[in-house]
């Protein structure tokens, strides 16, 4: 059947797919492919299921094909939001029919303020959404009995801080659940059980990306409705006022629908090359921006931002983030050099 992979990983947003591949990246010390719809056999890979938008049943069986087209796996992993937006419980649902295997969700990402307590996440101490919200059956697992579990188990574990979170990937690394998380859980199974035979953290990723970018100017493109964002945006425009943003007109809720990101990258697209630097916020406008070619990600160019070149390499480099992360400064301080 081929080479088994270390590691077989898939996200249901662009965005969400270049931060976990931005969590391997770090760990690995090469760089990370994300692809549309399918793996690569033989470089470090991370599938984008583009799930988000989709209905739940669509959501599934997307999310089913994925570990038929990779292949064998030593490990599998679900990148989820960190608000448990989507159709994550689909997902990993319609994934453990078809691996056999338990489902352990991680739901904390203490990095950002994702902390799991109960079953409830909480956003810096504020709950926002429960594990059985989606998964009714799930059940609470303590750390040191996720050993134990069987081939139709699914259970959560409570993480209130980052020590939590390591002593959950370091119980996981000998075992070969599905584990389910938003990239700072997954970032800690894979630095628990690394790739084998790569390489190390390279460290410097921010320095890369800025060789990589040099004295380009930098455009901004914001497609998420969150107050953070436009927030974000607010403090950027009155710092930086040289950085060409471009943002899309208003909409209800925070998620952006496909005729607006495709609308706003028909606007952008024809202008990406004159840039040394491109900023995308929103996962639906990073897959709409960028189109489904390969792309391979070197690391984070800041907590929560990883940062991509294309596969081929021609084109500038790009920082990618989901609307809702980060404190008002974090554009400013990410263009700052």
């Amino acid at each position: 059947m081929g080479q088994v992979r270390d590691w077989a990983v898939a996200a249901d947003d662009r965005t969400g797919a270049f931060e976990v591949a931005a969590e391997m990246a770090e760990v690995i010390g090469v760089p990370v492919e994300v692809r549309v719809g399918t793996a690569v056999a033989d470089w470090p890979c991370v599938v984008d299921l583009g799930s988000r938008a989709l209905a739940a049943r669509d959501a599934a069986a997307r999310a089913s094909a994925i570990d038929t087209r990779f292949g064998p796996a030593a490990w599998t992993a679900h990148k989820i939001d960190s608000t448990l937006r989507g159709h994550w419980a689909a997902e990993v649902l319609a994934r453990q029919a078809v691996l056999r295997r338990p489902v352990v969700v991680l739901p904390a990402y203490p990095a950002m303020g994702r902390t799991c307590r109960d079953g409830v996440v909480h956003v810096d101490g504020r709950p926002v959404a429960s594990v059985t919200g989606g998964l009714p059956s799930a059940k609470r697992a303590r750390i040191d009995l996720l050993d134990s579990l069987d081939v139709g188990d699914v259970v959560w574990v409570d993480i209130a801080d980052d020590a939590d979170l390591a002593a959950a990937a370091a119980a996981l690394a000998p075992l070969t659940p599905l584990v389910a998380g938003p990239a700072g859980a997954l970032g800690a199974a894979f630095r628990a059980r690394p790739h084998t035979g790569v390489g190390t953290a390279p460290g410097g990723g921010r320095a890369t990306l800025h060789h990589r970018w040099g004295d380009g100017p930098v455009l901004v493109v914001c497609g998420s409705a969150t107050a953070v964002a436009a927030a974000q945006i607010d403090e950027l425009r009155a710092a930086l006022p040289d950085v060409h943003v471009v943002t899309t007109p208003a909409h209800a809720g925070s998620l952006l629908d496909r005729a607006h990101a495709d609308a706003l990258a028909a606007l952008v697209r024809p202008r990406l090359a004159a840039y040394g630097l491109v900023v995308l916020i929103g996962g639906d406008t990073s897959a709409a921006v960028l189109g489904d070619a390969p792309r391979r990600v070197g690391g984070y160019a800041a907590p929560g931002m990883p940062w991509s070149a294309p596969s081929s390499g021609d084109g500038p480099a790009v920082v990618t983030k989901a609307g809702a992360f980060g404190s008002p400064n974090a554009l400013v301080r990410l263009l700052v050099r």
